[in-house]
């Protein structure tokens, strides 16, 4: 598996995630501190990450807390939010013309 992320990089979550007492939603932001490399079969790199916690807008940094898998690319993140917005419009003509 190809390492994706660089130490520095922005990343986003491909699914919601419970932190330490908060928890994050699909697509939230999340800086790279560093990788290590890891089973391919459990992600192939665990990251250490810097987010916010919404609760009170602290930086807090997580070691070893993500997996590949966790994360998405921007691109990933892009594509990922073009077709929930298509989705929803789709759903909205459905309701319209029901």
């Amino acid at each position: 598996m190809k390492k994706e992320f660089k130490n520095g990089d922005i990343a986003y979550l491909s699914i919601g995630k419970r932190m330490k007492g908060f928890s994050l939603t699909s697509g939230s932001p999340v800086k790279i501190i560093k990788g290590e490399k890891i089973s391919v079969r459990h992600g192939g790199y665990l990251y250490t990450i810097e987010v916010i916690n919404p609760k009170n807008k602290q930086k807090i940094v997580l070691d070893g807390w993500l997996t590949q898998n966790d994360l998405m690319t921007k691109d990933m993140h892009e594509k990922h939010l073009a077709q929930e917005k298509m989705i929803a419009e789709l759903e909205a003509k459905l309701n319209v013309n029901s």
